[in-house]
């Protein structure tokens, strides 16, 4: 009964950690206090980034604000430029 209750807490982790890229820095940011359901203008805000001057990608494709981010996603945030 013991590993029962450890294997249903190991599956509804309420954290966890990701890697994000952010290419204004070129560097990669670790964000370790991540809970589940976590979405991309979560992400934005933790890390002072406004959403409308970035571009944000998981696992390659297009993500928007409201997107959930998982456990090993692949999260990049590309700068936009604009200019006249």
């Amino acid at each position: 009964m013991g590993e029962n209750m450890k294997e249903s807490k190991d599956k509804s982790k309420s954290k966890f950690e990701i890697e994000v890229f952010v290419e204004k820095d070129n560097s990669k940011k670790k964000t370790n206090i991540v809970p589940n359901k976590t979405t991309v203008k979560d992400i934005l805000k933790q890390l002072g980034i406004l959403s409308s001057a970035s571009i944000v990608t998981i696992n390659n494709d297009i993500a928007t604000d409201d997107d959930v981010v998982k456990e090993k996603d692949n999260v990049k945030i590309l700068s936009v430029i604009s200019g006249g």
